[in-house]
């Protein structure tokens, strides 16, 4: 009975807390006229949002191919059995000799067919997938297969094109506009991961405009940063929205396993297809050059050269021998705060403006001189690498690729501002690519190596030399803040 009489009471006191929370809403709706959270036009019910996500995988997939590349790799060695079967007259004769042999390396991605031409399909890819291999084939809706060309690629925006030819009617994608994504987006990742043919993952964008993400290389790409599953097998493949457009090219993950951790890029559609066209229509990619070698301000840097109300920009420290920033008037010293009023916070703000842009653009820069404010037009010229390679040789900014380090010939003025001793010879560090190896290592900025293997280093020449000879495990002897440490790299 007394159960009885509290299940009533709990009851009751239910019932009332309810009448009174919804005449308080009710009330509190009435006297600020507050409107619906979800305007019904534009909620998208998971009913519908489960309907697109059937869509795409039924009619966008087709879209995507399987690209299986090989490549014939030569390899020497010594075989010690010569030695026994040579003529024992002629003992030069007897010395083993080196050898020759062949294997076949077989790699895997994905592309997604971009445009037709008559009897020709062209396919954007990753130039990581298709870079250096004597054999490409595409693999379409698991039953048909097509030996492809290259028709060019361009590694600083990892993106290639390649081509097959056939009378069979494929489906074209979908392409978008990239500049229109926004972090939230949900997205589909479609590709080939591991070999599964027309693997799909969901996921959203989670970041945009990532920059130097994991590469000792040079990148003149903003990537997409999303959490659809990626993994080995994915590269080349496209990152789709929910109308089923082609949003960007899936590049890399970010993982330490070699698997998807929720963190992968995608080189934005609009970049991919303007380099895709350049590709198409010349065979080849031409980049702007400004011809300066340049460094982000940082705190510390605005406090070492006491630069009075400047908070951000990018300080030039050479400029190059008959370069558009030479003819232009741009000087050593210089401070370029703004590209065609555009704010300069970031090196990427200009690197990736410059290198995107075509030769024979017209830019303005906001530059600051001693003080005072220039405005300064530049006409972009046409990036040559090998002239940057010798300019970077003569200026000092060498890239070591494969360690993800910038350096720079030691000088008096960098012994004063690093505190290095006079007895001391070295290269210097002058920038560290984010997850690099060297950045991995906790190399930094204004690190000085001045020893590798025990062998001492005069310069940067010396450090090229002696690791080009060296295959791994290389000890780097660093002086750090009156410190000497040791990193093997």
């Amino acid at each position: 009975m007394k159960r009885y009489f509290l299940f009533l009471f709990v009851l009751i006191t239910l019932f009332s807390c309810k009448e009174t929370i919804t005449t308080s809403t009710n009330d509190s709706m009435d006297k600020n006229e507050a409107k619906p959270v979800f305007i019904s036009d534009n909620f998208l019910s998971i009913n519908e949002l489960q309907s697109k996500l059937h869509s795409i995988a039924n009619n966008e997939t087709t879209s995507v191919v399987f690209i299986g590349t090989e490549k014939i790799i030569k390899q020497r060695y010594m075989d010690p059995f010569d030695f026994f079967f040579k003529s024992p007259w002629d003992w030069d004769d007897r010395m083993p000799q080196p050898k020759e042999r062949e294997f076949k390396q077989s790699g895997l991605g994905s592309g997604v067919i971009y445009f037709k031409k008559g009897k020709e399909y062209f396919i954007i890819t990753n130039n990581h997938v298709v870079e250096d291999v004597d054999k490409i084939k595409v693999t379409v809706d698991q039953k048909k297969f097509y030996d492809a060309k290259l028709v060019g690629s361009d590694p600083k925006v990892d993106i290639a094109v390649i081509r097959i030819e056939t009378n069979d009617n494929l489906q074209v994608a979908k392409f978008g506009d990239s500049d229109k994504v926004r972090v939230g987006n949900f997205v589909i990742a479609i590709g080939n991961p591991f070999g599964l043919y027309g693997t799909m993952t969901f996921g959203i964008v989670s970041a945009l405009g990532r920059t130097d993400i994991g590469s000792d290389k040079l990148n003149l790409t903003n990537f997409i940063q999303t959490d659809a599953a990626i993994n080995p097998g994915n590269s080349g493949g496209p990152l789709i929205n929910l109308d089923g457009e082609v949003i960007g090219i899936n590049t890399m993950i970010y993982s330490q396993s070699g698997g998807n951790i929720g963190i992968g890029f995608a080189v934005p559609v609009n970049i991919a297809k303007k380099t895709a066209d350049q590709l198409i229509d010349k065979g080849k990619v031409e980049h702007g050059y400004l011809g300066i070698y340049f460094q982000e301000l940082t705190e510390e840097s605005i406090k070492t050269l006491d630069l009075k109300d400047i908070e951000y920009g990018m300080l030039v420290n050479s400029v190059f021998e008959n370069s558009p920033a030479e003819k232009a008037g741009i000087k050593t010293g210089d401070i370029i705060i703004e590209l065609n009023g555009k704010t300069l916070k970031k090196a990427s703000d200009l690197a990736l403006t410059i290198g995107n842009s075509k030769p024979g653009t017209k830019i303005n820069l906001t530059i600051i001189r001693e003080g005072r404010k220039l405005s300064v037009d530049v006409i972009l010229g046409v990036r040559d690498e090998e002239k940057i390679a010798q300019d970077n040789s003569e200026k000092g900014g060498n890239i070591l690729e494969g360690y993800g380090i910038e350096l720079t010939e030691l000088n008096n003025n960098l012994r004063d501002k690093y505190n290095i001793p006079s007895y001391l010879t070295g290269a210097l560090i002058t920038r560290v690519y984010q997850n690099s190896k060297a950045f991995a290592s906790g190399l930094r900025e204004g690190d000085l190596i001045f020893k590798i293997n025990n062998r001492n280093i005069k310069s940067v020449s010396d450090v090229e030399k002696i690791l080009k000879d060296s295959n791994s495990g290389n000890y780097f002897f660093i002086f750090r803040n009156g410190r000497e440490i040791i990193v093997m790299m």
